[in-house]
């Protein structure tokens, strides 16, 4: 139930959260969902200071596991144990100029101020607010992804690998 006087206040900032949002609950503590509200409020009063209030959610239909969210730090060479079914499209920050290999994809940074962030869900590369996709090259323009189980990743010439793997499931 919500307070009947925070009702337009909880719906305004509720309708002022545009887009996918990370969306929890206790149900599932290991995972999260990306959500977008999109419906209109169904509030019925439960007296005369309290209101129940149904809301409905536009929801990604991967389940995302917390531990995804946390990076991953490579140095050297090493690899990545994918623990789900579904390829993961990490956010990769590479420091310094060279390449790196994710399995059979290999990523070439020919300029870096100190690193570039690497987006493969949205196939982007930036530095904060900079763009750098003219600073790389892939292996035929893919970007890497985690496949299931293990997965070797070998450095060249980058020194540092932050990679934020965003394992999901169903």
């Amino acid at each position: 139930t919500l307070d009947i006087n925070k009702i337009d206040g909880f719906k305004s900032w509720l309708k002022s959260n545009i887009g996918y949002h990370r969306l929890e609950d206790t149900f599932e503590p290991m995972y999260y969902r990306k959500a977008k509200y999109t419906e209109a409020l169904d509030i019925s009063a439960t007296d005369q200071k309290n209101a129940a209030i149904d809301i409905t959610f536009n929801c990604d239909a991967r389940r995302f596991l917390k531990d995804g969210d946390n990076a991953i730090i490579l140095t050297g060479n090493g690899s990545l144990y994918n623990p789900t079914y579904y390829e993961a499209k990490p956010l990769i920050r590479a420091y310094g100029t060279g390449s790196f290999t994710v399995n059979d994809i290999t990523v070439t940074i020919t300029a870096a101020n100190e690193y570039t962030d690497i987006d493969c869900e949205i196939m982007d590369a930036y530095k904060g607010a900079t763009n750098c996709n003219g600073n790389i090259r892939t292996t035929d323009n893919k970007f890497p992804a985690l496949r299931a189980g293990q997965n070797n990743i070998t450095l060249n010439g980058v020194t540092r690998l932050e990679i934020t793997p965003k394992w999901w499931t169903v």
